[in-house]
């Protein structure tokens, strides 16, 4: 049985400017574009990962 996708969602995760910078959430953030990880993501399947771990916004 196959998986077709019906729709897609972007979910982004949201972090204070203040706490950008802080030593916990730069290790949270290398982790996420770690290629180890990246690779058990591709292997779920049906997820755009090409910008996880990446800031996209500054506000």
């Amino acid at each position: 049985m196959g998986f077709i996708p019906l729709h897609q969602a972007r979910y982004d995760l949201v972090i204070l400017k203040e706490y950008l910078e802080q030593s916990p959430v730069q290790q949270f953030l290398n982790i996420l574009g770690h290629r180890l990880v990246r690779s058990q993501l591709e292997v779920l399947g049906g997820y755009d990962i090409s910008k996880i771990g990446e800031v996209i916004a500054n506000i």
